[in-house]
């Protein structure tokens, strides 16, 4: 873990943010903006739907990353936070 971090650390301070096209914040809000397209209606189980489709996916993609490379994961997570 603690070479995910150093390796995380030096890439924001090397590389900078990443570019909007590939940048995992921007991914997430254009996904996220599609399947509000697919699943918006005025209703508490369209919004639970929503939620379920735009959050499950990236939190499992995630953690099965994770389980398979804990150094990249780590790394590919702090270089997008800062």
């Amino acid at each position: 873990m603690t070479l995910g971090i150093f390796l995380g650390m030096a890439a924001d301070r090397m590389l900078g943010d990443p570019p909007t096209t590939i940048h995992p914040v921007a991914l997430f809000g254009r996904a996220a903006t599609k399947l509000e397209k697919v699943f918006y209606r005025d209703s508490k189980l369209a919004g639970a739907f929503y939620l379920t489709a735009a959050v499950v996916p990236p939190v499992v993609a995630t953690y099965w990353l994770e389980k398979r490379y804990p150094t990249a994961t780590m790394t590919l997570a702090l270089f997008s936070a800062l």
